[in-house]
């Protein structure tokens, strides 16, 4: 997986004393003109006629034909699975994950998420989701939750007039709970949407109905509306329509390999062909490198405010103050301190962080979706494509994308994946073996 997805490819940034950063005056090179992958994919449609042929018939979920193939594919017959993974998740990341990373830091990420999205998961809310909901999924396009990624939830209903009074009360609580939070409305392909967020989208939620059987809430106004019109058969301007992951042939093909509904399978992860070749992608590669680079620099205004307040017993009113007193290596905005696209820095209203006008908050970043990229420098062109070179070096015959099934029982976590076995690597035929 580590292989495939090279999360941590890319992020790490040079620091002052060498190599250069990219500057906004630098941008020369259109993203469009650099390609990504080009290992081949599978046959899916030669190798999914042998399945049929041998009697394997594939069923997928109706809501894999709401989300965009590019897009991960979460899927769960419960909700209260659904967070038991959630929770594992956040278990093991604050424990074991932690310690190989050598950091002491609790990210509690599906806590942050649910929160942002305004979805209660105590213990008293989480029956009421398994006696009115079918099936639930979540989906994204791409998996850097830590620093902030669009998530969109998914619900197929079976009581709606129960399931929408508590939905749209938490969206009530939340909006009450936060004096800073705005309320509005307004329309994507005719389907009505609320929104409700803060200035730190420590709660940032967009809820729509596009059918009275299902439920849509997500963090992004851009990845709802991929949602929608995956769903509605048709883009916003016109042009085309997106293909949905349930009409995909891999998907399928897997599906006769891990077929719905088998007492194995509590929770189904699906990492499709175009998602990962979006997400080892130029757009998104370096799309985040800049974000992370950013995301450093807030961080650095972070600890300078606490500096700041520790050695005068008050808050700094301004990014000017915390250079003049030493506090940071120079003032955050200017040169080399400056963001990687333009964006502007400031001193939170409390004077605690540091916030970023393109990027936003160190909590919750701007996810990637909404973030436009149009050109880059010739040195951060040449960075991809020097990561690109040692990735085709592992994926030479064919493109794999990853399938896991999950079970999870008072006894019992199991987790299932399939590997294909097309790469001549050391690693998989002794995992075969």
């Amino acid at each position: 997986m580590q292989e495939s997805l090279q999360l941590d490819a890319m992020q790490q940034v040079q620091g002052r004393g060498g190599g250069d950063l990219p500057e906004v005056s630098q941008e020369t090179v259109p993203v469009g003109n650099l390609s990504g992958p080009t290992v081949e994919s599978h046959p899916w449609g030669k190798m999914l006629a042998a399945q049929t042929m041998g009697g394997r018939a594939p069923e997928v979920s109706p809501l894999a034909l709401c989300v965009p193939e590019d897009q991960y594919f979460v899927l769960f017959g419960s909700v209260q699975k659904l967070l038991e993974a959630s929770d594992l998740g956040d278990l093991w990341g604050a424990h074991l994950l932690s310690q190989a990373a050598g950091s002491a830091k609790s990210h509690e990420t599906s806590a942050r998420l649910m929160e942002q999205l305004a979805v209660q998961t105590d213990p008293l809310t989480r029956p009421f989701y398994d006696m009115v909901v079918d099936e639930t999924a979540l989906t994204g396009s791409d998996l850097y939750f830590r620093t902030g990624s669009d998530v969109t939830l998914l619900f197929t209903i079976r009581q709606p007039e129960v399931f929408r009074l508590r939905m749209d009360g938490f969206l009530t609580a939340a909006e009450q709970s936060h004096a800073d939070a705005e309320r509005t409305t307004g329309k994507i392909l005719g389907v009505e949407y609320v929104h409700v967020a803060t200035p730190d989208r420590s709660v940032h939620v967009y809820s729509a109905y596009p059918r009275e059987d299902l439920h849509v809430r997500s963090n992004s106004k851009a990845a709802i509306q991929r949602v929608l019109e995956t769903i509605a058969g048709r883009k916003v301007d016109g042009r085309g329509k997106i293909r949905p992951l349930g009409d995909a042939t891999e998907l399928k093909y897997i599906r006769t390999l891990m077929s719905r509904g088998a007492k194995e399978e509590d929770g189904f992860v699906y990492l499709s062909d175009p998602f990962i070749r979006r997400v080892v992608g130029p757009e998104l590669k370096l799309t985040n490198r800049r974000r992370m680079l950013c995301y450093t620099h807030l961080r650095m205004i972070g600890h300078a405010a606490m500096l700041y307040r520790t050695q005068y017993g008050e808050n700094a009113k301004s990014l000017k103050q915390l250079a003049a007193a030493g506090c940071a290596p120079g003032e955050f905005g200017e040169d080399r301190l400056g963001c990687p696209c333009g964006g502007k820095y400031e001193l939170s209203a409390d004077g605690t962080q540091g916030v970023c006008s393109h990027h936003g908050h160190t909590q919750s970043l701007t996810p990637c979706l909404e973030i436009h990229l149009a050109k880059v420098t010739e040195p951060e062109a040449k960075e991809y494509k020097t990561f690109l070179d040692r990735y085709n070096q592992y994926w030479r015959t064919y493109f794999d994308p990853i399938a896991i099934r999950l079970r999870l029982d008072k006894k019992q976590y199991r987790a299932e994946t399939i590997i294909l076995p097309l790469l001549d690597n050391s690693i998989y035929s002794g995992m075969a073996m």
